[in-house]
């Protein structure tokens, strides 16, 4: 006789049909500290230790053992609960259960509970593989590092190859490693397992938020360089002779006198980029003409017809002029640079008094300056007639530019001035 479909199935999977009984349902941390505790308190209660067990097999359905087991571990209980804020409410077993347990639910092991996973040492090493290559910056992909695993048992099988007694230890690690090696043979495999072991080493397979020629420790000592430059350039602000300010400064007697007033200041620069709006321009019948697109490929499929049906001297493939026919996007030829422009928001702070002993230092947020491309000169310098407030002598390209107070802004003050 054929078995039934539910014997079958038991046969083949070792998982719980619904109509079976669980064999095995591990208790809640915070209910085994309640027994723990209630079986602490009623130890008085009893005059021999037969009638004390005895009761508390009958109270709590489970053997001596296993009880004793429970209160002589109660500190470790009470420890868990703790540190882990565990409630007292049972989510059962299956996948919701699985996914309830959190450091924060109920369903927490002790230390060392749980099956212990085969072929650890391989797994840190590649632990500690991975923490040193991403230590200097390098970038390991999902390939690279189940390769890397690979690499590790099939060193650890050659290692166990070439001894020439074998324990029964290392007889079963040898098996252990030989079927692993066999799951990872294919690459559909290790795309299963590279999450696995990616668990197993606590790493994550992430989208990197920066893409940066630096690496991570690159990045920290030119970090600590600036904040040296910085710290020494204050030293000698603030101690250095006037023979190591001739270096830096023109005037260092001048300099030395007036150290207390020295301020500090600091600036970001915030880019922002604009883009200039298309002009308008020309375009002929055929690029203003759009066809529908079940139009064109009813066209491609009386073509296509045509081609495959034999021709008397011969198959002729022909290819078709290329035309912007159903394309609805107008296109020109230009530059798209050309018409995008960057203005730069510099936001700055200074520091003053920091060289004044008799005054604490103070900050300010100092006046911010918009760059904005075009001619040089400074809005805050003209008047509202449109001429310049004070004389100004500043060199760009080389060359001295000079705004004379008095004279007139030209183009500058009335606003018209157009970026290059």
């Amino acid at each position: 006789m054929a078995p039934s479909g539910n014997l079958s199935q038991a046969m083949r999977s070792n998982r719980r049909l619904s109509h079976q009984k669980q064999l095995r349902r591990d208790l809640p941390a915070s209910t085994t500290l309640r027994m723990a505790t209630d079986m602490e308190a009623a130890i008085p209660e009893f005059a021999t230790k037969e009638e004390f067990w005895r009761a508390q097999a009958t109270k709590y359905s489970k053997n001596k053992k296993d009880l004793s087991n429970i209160l002589a571990n109660k500190a470790t209980w009470s420890k868990l609960v703790t540190q882990s804020r565990l409630g007292s409410v049972d989510y059962g077993s299956g996948q919701a259960a699985g996914l309830l347990a959190k450091p924060a639910s109920l369903k927490m092991r002790a230390v060392g509970g749980g099956r212990k996973r085969k072929l650890e040492r391989a797994v840190q090493k590649v632990r500690h593989w991975l923490n040193t290559e991403r230590a200097y910056g390098h970038t390991i992909t999902k390939a690279q590092f189940v390769q890397h695993y690979v690499d590790v048992l099939r060193q650890a099988q050659a290692a166990l190859k070439t001894k020439t007694e074998l324990s029964k230890e290392d007889t079963k690690e040898l098996e252990e490693i030989t079927g692993r090696l066999g799951k990872l043979s294919t690459s559909k495999q290790r795309e299963k397992w590279c999450l696995k072991l990616a668990t197993w080493a606590g790493a994550k397979l992430l989208r990197p938020h920066q893409v940066s020629r630096l690496s991570a420790v690159e990045e920290q000592v030119r970090a600590q360089l600036t904040w040296q430059s910085l710290d020494y350039a204050l030293w000698l602000a603030a101690f250095a002779p006037p023979e190591m300010l001739a270096e830096h400064v023109c005037k260092p007697n001048e300099f030395c006198r007036h150290r207390a007033q020295l301020v500090m200041g600091f600036s970001d620069q915030v880019p922002l980029w604009i883009k200039e709006t298309s002009k308008k321009a020309m375009f002929a019948e055929h690029e203003v003409r759009t066809e529908a697109q079940q139009a064109l490929r009813d066209q491609a499929a009386a073509m296509y017809g045509q081609l495959i049906q034999p021709q008397p001297d011969g198959p002729r493939v022909s290819r078709p002029a290329p035309d912007a026919e159903g394309q609805k996007q107008l296109r020109i030829m230009a530059d798209p640079q050309a018409s995008r422009w960057r203005i730069t928001l510099e936001a700055r702070q200074v520091v003053r008094h920091y060289l004044d002993c008799s005054r604490a230092p103070q900050g300010e947020v100092y006046k911010s300056l918009l760059v904005v491309p075009g001619a040089h000169a400074r809005l805050s310098n003209i008047s509202a007639e449109g001429t310049f407030l004070k004389t100004e002598k500043f060199f760009f390209g080389g060359k001295l530019i000079v705004h004379e107070a008095g004279r007139s802004g030209g183009r500058l003050a009335a606003g018209e001035e157009q970026p290059p």
